[in-house]
């Protein structure tokens, strides 16, 4: 058996044994579905899926159709904590490419400013982060090589 033979059984073998097969070549974001209220997600959740891939050198207009559904999109009054009103983000993206979906959701709470033009802004950075967060979580879960498992803490 050749050595380049011996590499690929052992990286297909690896792979089959943790369950995932990583994806490779590169993608293009083919579509972005939002159908939630949230203005905007729909582009901002573009714009963190193109960093995302370009960040690993995945990024491609000719590559592979990788495509996005924002699935969950909200800005909601959660909880007081004594005279303080607490909204919650949330975010959940899916995401489909070569065959394999893969679904993330993060959330984030967050203060109400007290004013209305603090509060849009702070919406709006509050949606803009998760889904910078949410495209790394799904692009991961859809490229990378899964990792072992971490080593215990002590």
């Amino acid at each position: 058996m050749s050595a380049l033979s011996t590499v690929i059984l052992l990286v297909v073998g690896c792979s089959v044994h943790v369950g995932v097969l990583p994806i490779t070549g590169t993608w293009a974001v083919s579509a972005v579905e939002a159908p939630v209220a949230e203005p905007d997600v729909d582009a901002w959740t573009r714009d963190a899926v193109a960093s995302a891939l370009a960040a690993r050198g995945a990024l491609d207009p000719a590559g592979g159709a990788l495509r996005v559904t924002v699935r969950d999109a909200a800005y909601t009054p959660s909880r007081r904590a004594g005279d303080v009103l607490l909204y919650e983000a949330r975010l959940t993206l899916e995401m489909e490419a070569a065959g394999r979906t893969v679904t993330r959701t993060r959330a984030w709470t967050v203060r109400d400013p007290g004013d209305a033009a603090s509060a849009r802004s702070q919406r709006e950075a509050a949606l803009r982060t998760l889904a910078t967060q949410v495209a790394e979580d799904c692009i991961t879960a859809l490229l990378a090589t899964p990792a072992a498992a971490p080593a215990p803490s002590r």
